[in-house]
């Protein structure tokens, strides 16, 4: 079977892209690109990176209906101080608590001693792994975000959205994943 293509039919005008304004956006989590495991940042931390792919909601915001958002979420799993190798901190770990909390990921606690005083801690998924993405894909979440310029390749300035604040969206609605017939 062939496939028929027209090269006429091609727009001449090229698509320009405009950032996402630095604001608070009603979103869905729609996909998740690869994610990068066991990386070594500067400071000599291992971490792994999840890089969900966030939807804005059309009906909340329709100026900016079904762009897409590629955050990153950072799993650290291990850092170096002056004692040497040591598990992480909650602060390292605080930027994947609030994503997943904010997608009411399903988080189990521990009972624990903290000074002779017993509390219950959630328990957070140690690497990319352990998170199971099917049960995110989907979720509503309200993210705040911040735009920072870089340079590219070319030279010429770009502009990159950053999810800086995560939030659960109260009546926010989950949405159908348009690959979820698909075996692969």
């Amino acid at each position: 079977m062939s496939v028929l293509f027209d090269p006429t039919a091609i727009s001449s005008e090229k698509k320009t892209f405009k950032p996402l304004p630095e604001g608070t956006y009603a979103c869905n989590v729609l996909e998740f690109q690869e994610s990068k495991v066991d990386l070594t940042t500067k400071t000599g931390n291992v971490i792994d990176i999840i890089k969900p792919v966030l939807q804005v909601n059309g009906d909340k915001h329709e100026d900016f209906a079904n762009q897409r958002i590629f955050a990153n979420v950072f799993i650290t799993k291990n850092t170096i101080t002056e004692k040497g190798t040591q598990p992480p901190t909650e602060r390292d770990n605080k930027s994947l608590y609030y994503f997943l909390d904010s997608v009411n990921y399903p988080m189990e606690t521990e009972e624990v001693v903290v000074e002779g005083t017993k509390k219950n801690a959630i328990v957070l998924p140690t690497a990319d792994d352990e998170i199971i993405k099917a049960d995110i894909v989907g979720k509503p979440v309200m993210v705040t975000t911040r735009n920072k310029e870089y340079e590219k390749k070319d030279g010429t300035i770009g502009t990159d959205t950053q999810v800086r604040m995560w939030m659960k969206w109260e009546n926010g609605e989950a949405i159908e994943s348009e690959d979820s017939d698909l075996p692969f």
